[in-house]
């Protein structure tokens, strides 16, 4: 598998006199001290977004397969930059970034998020990784958390003056739709216990989208 040379900068391996002289450069300009090494972030995450065959070896290389069958080949890592491996996509697919300088989301040809990527262009701490995105999800509803005084001769839970309780939502992670919330668990009624209904979210799932937490599911 081939790679085109040196399309993100190794940013470790700049030498200490350039890092001097920016900083340098900033401090005259009445920069913040900062001010180098968020520059040195976005630039990374440009220079990343701008090309198509490295993805970041955490995330990739111990999962060929999975990958393989969304139609990507994970290749090997790269020589001079063992954070990042080389890979093949299928034409259309892009890393694009977001609004935060250190993350950027892998879309297909279609436009859907596939993967989720982090990378730290700063010199003293430069890593990245990357995980696949499943179609849909279950997430706690904490927004929606309500509260009930403890009922005649209810035991309290721990130093709690009220009941609490909370829903979960499942979510069309692609468009934020929210598909089915449950019925609001009360910590009283589920023995102190938490996550009760992210599991009963979870069982929904299972009987609609049995296939949910495969990530290469429901995306045409």
């Amino acid at each position: 598998m081939s790679d085109d040379g040196n399309p993100i900068r190794n940013t470790s391996k700049d030498p200490p006199e350039l890092l001097l002289l920016t900083a340098l450069g900033d401090k005259m300009a009445g920069k913040s001290p900062d001010h180098s090494i968020l520059r040195q972030e976005a630039t990374g995450q440009r220079q990343a977004c701008a090309q198509t065959t490295r993805l970041p070896v955490d995330g990739t290389r111990e999962q060929v397969d999975v990958w393989a069958v969304i139609g990507i080949k994970i290749g090997d890592p790269i020589e001079d930059d063992s954070i990042w491996c080389s890979v093949e996509m299928p034409a259309g697919w892009k890393l694009e970034p977001t609004d935060h300088s250190m993350w950027s989301k892998l879309v297909d040809d279609k436009g859907h998020t596939r993967a989720k990527m982090f990378y730290k262009a700063a010199f003293y701490d430069r890593s990245c990784h990357i995980h696949l995105c499943r179609r849909y999800g279950v997430q706690s509803n904490y927004d929606q958390i309500q509260k009930r005084p403890w009922a005649e001769g209810a035991e309290r839970v721990g130093s709690y003056e009220e009941d609490e309780g909370r829903t979960a939502d499942v979510l069309d992670k692609e468009t934020g739709e929210v598909l089915y919330t449950t019925d609001v668990c009360w910590l009283s009624e589920c023995n102190g216990g938490y996550n009760i209904e992210n599991k009963k979210a979870s069982a929904w799932l299972d009987e609609n989208y049995p296939d949910w937490q495969d990530a290469s599911a429901y995306w045409d």
